[in-house]
Order: structure tokens, then sequence, then C-alpha cells
């Protein structure tokens, strides 16, 4: 579950409006990313490669 302090550890490595737009769906994660976001939020990598929808698109 994403909580403030999380939202807090994405904002140095991706910047503030960044890290809101990828926590509210509207920016896809890169590969760059993902082992990035894995590493802050000690988050499995295979979590974060699973498919999701974007705001405002259909689930794949």
């Amino acid at each position: 579950m994403i909580n403030r302090q999380n939202f807090k550890n994405l904002i140095p490595p991706f910047g503030e409006k960044q890290a809101n737009l990828i926590l509210n769906r509207n920016k896809p994660l890169t590969i760059d990313s993902i082992p990035k976001i894995s590493e802050l939020l000690d988050l499995p990598v295979e979590v974060l490669i699973q498919p999701y929808a974007l705001k405002g698109q259909e689930s794949r």
C-alpha cells in the first residue's frame, strides 16, 4: 500500500510531479524506474512488472 512516507521516498529520485503521476497511474513505469521503485518501497520487481491500465485506459 502506498502511504505518505512511500510518496516522500519517491520524490528525491523522480521529483514530486513525476512521483505523483506514477502513483496515480497517470504515467507508466519504465524499465529504469522499476528497480528504483522496488528498492525504495521494498517491493518485489515481479509486483511492479505486472500489466496495469493507466487512468483513462481500459485494462489490457
